[in-house]
């Protein structure tokens, strides 16, 4: 078990306290305490404040041993991914070649039906009218201005008419870029930030899989403050360019937007076939 010595020490000082009088609450890293909402908020905040610097501390004062063993740790790690590396290569071209050499025509319905295995959730999209924003979260982390906006948008991209789909969250955030114009969103130094409000940081510094991260994370939140029980899963998505597992929503897309996604994905020479690290070669545009 990690972290054995630990726990142990969690469980004696628990005892002590007396488990009923303990409550277990998740604590968002890296607030601000004058942010918070009420005295319990702002208690948890300067808790985790403080264990983060002792657990700094801590970390500071370990002896030289614990350097050494951790720098033969690292050299493994850093061998065994250069071997993985190689092998995954030599997979992908191996793939390649099959591919170019086979004559075999896929049909196209069995080529989309990516998603289609016995340990994913179910698709399904529990909405059936345009959702609102019924928590703060949202509000307090982007503002009004942009939650008006994204919802605004999120709501025209589906109808109850169209099919469920495995839609990756990386064609969601093509076509949020394409539609509104926006360079969307990123997490730095634990804070939420606009990039078009934020000087310091521009949209070409990052690579897309990480903004397409920092997108989901905030399409998630936003549809948790709408009471949407939304399905996500790791699969492949319902298109004909990205042959990849990656992060997907069940989601009733509008066909045709789910095209443009794909035509525009398309203009990058085999960008995800086999493999997702090929994903973070593609450039989101960006507003």
């Amino acid at each position: 078990m990690p972290h054995f010595d630990l726990w142990t020490k969690v469980v004696e000082i628990a005892g002590e306290i007396g488990w009923q009088r303990i409550q277990l609450v998740k604590v968002p890293a890296h607030e601000d305490p004058a942010d918070a909402e009420s005295s319990f908020e702002h208690w948890v905040i300067r808790g985790n404040t403080f264990a983060d610097t002792a657990a700094k501390q801590a970390n500071l004062q370990r002896s030289p041993v614990v350097w050494r063993c951790w720098e033969q740790h690292s050299h493994a790690i850093h061998v065994h991914r250069w071997l993985a590396d190689e092998v995954r290569k030599h997979i992908v071209q191996v793939a390649a070649r099959w591919t170019k050499q086979s004559n075999v025509e896929e049909p196209v319905e069995q080529s989309r039906s990516y998603g289609q295995g016995l340990r994913l959730p179910a698709l399904h999209w529990p909405m059936h009218e345009p959702l609102s924003i019924t928590g703060r979260r949202f509000y307090k982390l982007f503002g009004a201005e942009f939650a008006i906006k994204v919802l605004t948008w999120f709501n025209g991209l589906w109808s109850s008419q169209f099919p469920v789909r495995w839609v990756s969250y990386l064609q969601l955030f093509v076509i949020f870029q394409h539609q509104l114009a926006d360079s969307g969103v990123a997490k730095i130094e634990g804070r939420w930030i606009r990039f078009e409000d934020y000087g310091a940081a521009t949209p070409e510094q990052f690579h897309v899989t990480l903004r397409t991260k920092w997108f989901r994370l905030m399409l998630q939140q936003l549809m948790k403050d709408c009471q949407c029980a939304y399905t996500s899963a790791t699969t492949r998505p319902w298109s004909s360019v990205l042959k990849t597992h990656i992060g997907c929503l069940a989601f009733p897309l509008d066909p045709e937007l789910l095209s443009s996604s794909d035509q525009w994905l398309s203009s990058f020479e085999r960008p995800a076939l086999g493999h997702c690290s090929r994903v973070s070669r593609i450039s989101v545009p960006h507003g």
